[in-house]
This record gives structure tokens, C-alpha cells and sequence, in this order.
């Protein structure tokens, strides 16, 4: 029960999110006015988060598939394996599906990005590829395995924004 609490209040939490950054002009103005600074005032840090983005969903899908086919055949881990490869595509193909068919970015005359940048794309495959990673580990490793995971993710999303 507490698994389909915690999914129904991250959905919750996510409409939130889209409602007041993307269809209204406040959370728009909020959107654009962190690009603006952080473009005026942060050019090495912004450098350097654009070269991580790039190389992003390489190094994502280099590091999740050299994992996976480490312990798939070193234990013989099939099944895992197979899971954790759903679990890879299923949110990158949700992500495609929300950002390009299913949300709408409306013109409010405030934001210059003209595509929408919810969610995240590039956060997604780097959460996704730690998860797959974490389910494949074994249990002695996945403290280890969710930590660098998570850590990986919060690059990701840190270098989005």
C-alpha cells in the first residue's frame, strides 16, 4: 500500500510541477528568468554542464550496459538483466511521449524556449540507467550502487538546470 501512496503522490507532485512551471506565465517567468542568470553570471560552470549534457546519454548507456553485461554474465543474472533493461527503455519512451505528444508548453509571451523541457529527457535516461544499474547489483552493493546512482542523477538534473 505505501508503494502505491508514494506513486500516486509522485504523480501529484509531478502534475504540480507541470501545471505551474509550463502552462502558467509565473512559473514561465520563474523558468526563464533562472536561464537568463544563470547564462549571465555562472560561463565556466555553464561550459562545463553543457559538455556533461552532451555526453550524457553516452556515457549513461556505456556505463548501464558494461554493468549489466558484467553481472549478467559473471552471475548469471538473466532475469534482472531483462528487467533492468525495461527499465531503461520504458521511461526514456515515457519521457518522449509526455515531453513530445502529451504536454503542452502554451505561448505565455515569456519564455524563448519554444520546445518543452519537461521533463527532462537527459535526467531521465541518467536516473534510469542508475536504476537499472541498482537492480542488477547485489545486495552487498546496492547502498554503493544507489548512492553513486543517485548522485549521477542529481549531476544530470543540476546540469539540465
Amino acid at each position: 500500500m505505501l508503494f502505491w501512496l508514494g506513486a500516486v503522490l509522485c504523480a501529484a507532485a509531478f502534475a504540480c510541477t507541470y501545471y505551474v512551471f509550463v502552462r502558467t506565465a509565473t512559473g514561465q517567468f520563474v523558468d526563464e528568468s533562472a536561464w537568463a542568470e544563470t547564462d549571465a553570471g555562472w560561463r565556466l560552470g555553464r561550459g562545463l554542464s553543457l559538455e556533461f549534457l552532451d555526453l550524457l546519454p553516452d556515457i549513461s548507456a556505456v556505463l548501464a550496459a558494461l554493468v549489466l553485461l558484467w553481472v549478467t554474465l559473471a552471475r548469471r543474472r538473466w532475469h534482472a538483466a531483462a528487467v533492468a533493461v525495461g527499465v531503461v527503455r520504458a521511461p526514456a519512451a515515457s519521457t518522449w511521449l509526455l515531453k513530445n505528444l502529451l504536454l503542452e508548453r502554451p505561448d505565455r509571451g515569456i519564455s524563448v524556449l519554444v520546445h518543452n523541457s519537461l521533463p527532462s529527457g537527459h535526467t531521465t535516461i541518467a536516473a534510469s540507467a542508475a536504476l537499472a544499474v541498482f537492480l542488477v547489483a547485489t545486495p552487498r552493493w546496492r547502498p554503493f550502487a544507489a548512492a553513486a546512482g543517485g548522485l549521477y542523477a542529481v549531476m544530470a538534473g543540476s546540469a539540465t538546470l
